[in-house]
């Protein structure tokens, strides 16, 4: 009886501390971005499907999702050719959190196969933190880091202390001492994250165990249910 009701008690905190992050990004996006964004998974030809939810936190933060023009499906994304990316003319590029690769290869990819848009050539390529883009309540920090990315120097938060303060609270560790594992993310162990990304001196890794046991998809609720 007592377990349930401190996973009760963590739960309508972990709601509490979505909400109000929620409603932050909200106030920032009503003035929209200019900003339109490609998002892609390990390689700059691997687009992820229209409908996933990483493409909502980025329509949600006020950017213009190019993955919304795609026509067909995979499992969780599709091919596409340089061309698409070129004609579309993404301002950012953000690299899932799933599946990364080191931004210095990724722009190597770019410029072998000539994709010249203006997130490549103004170096506005970033890679998603590991799980803050989808499948854990750790999509709030994801969707805050896209908004900052999306309004430069306007959406007034420390990502640094959000970071800690959600792990603190949630997992009980500051962010910063968690430490990369083979995963999904990464082909091999290695120091996480690289240049341009969030903290170029932190080591990563997803927490080994969930301290909270409340639906993802409630969670995920709230963010289509706080749309402008």
């Amino acid at each position: 009886m007592l377990k349930k009701l401190i996973c009760r008690k963590k739960g309508e905190e972990l709601v509490s501390f979505i909400h109000k992050r929620l409603k932050i990004v909200q106030n920032l996006s009503a003035g929209k971005s200019s900003y339109y964004v490609y998002y892609c998974m390990g390689s700059p030809f691997f687009a992820l499907n229209a409908g996933r939810m990483e493409n909502n936190l980025v329509t949600f933060s006020g950017g213009v999702s190019i993955n919304k023009q795609l026509q067909k499906e995979g499992k969780l994304g599709v091919s596409v050719s340089p061309s698409f990316i070129n004609e579309h003319n993404p301002g950012v590029i953000f690299v899932s959190g799933f599946l990364s690769r080191p931004l210095d290869e990724f722009y190597a990819l770019c410029q072998k196969y000539e994709i010249h848009v203006d997130a490549v050539t103004q170096h506005r390529v970033y890679e998603i933190p590991p799980s803050w883009d989808f499948g854990s309540p750790r999509w709030i920090l994801g969707l805050m880091y896209i908004a900052d990315k999306l309004h430069p120097g306007k959406l007034e938060v420390d990502l640094k202390k959000e970071a800690d303060d959600f792990y603190l609270q949630f997992y009980g560790m500051r962010f910063k001492e968690a430490r990369p594992n083979r995963s999904f993310h990464r082909p091999s162990s290695g120091i996480w994250p690289h240049t341009q990304t969030l903290y170029n001196d932190l080591k990563m890794e997803m927490p080994k165990q969930a301290l909270l046991k409340i639906s993802t998809m409630r969670l995920f609720n709230l963010l289509t249910s706080c749309q402008p």
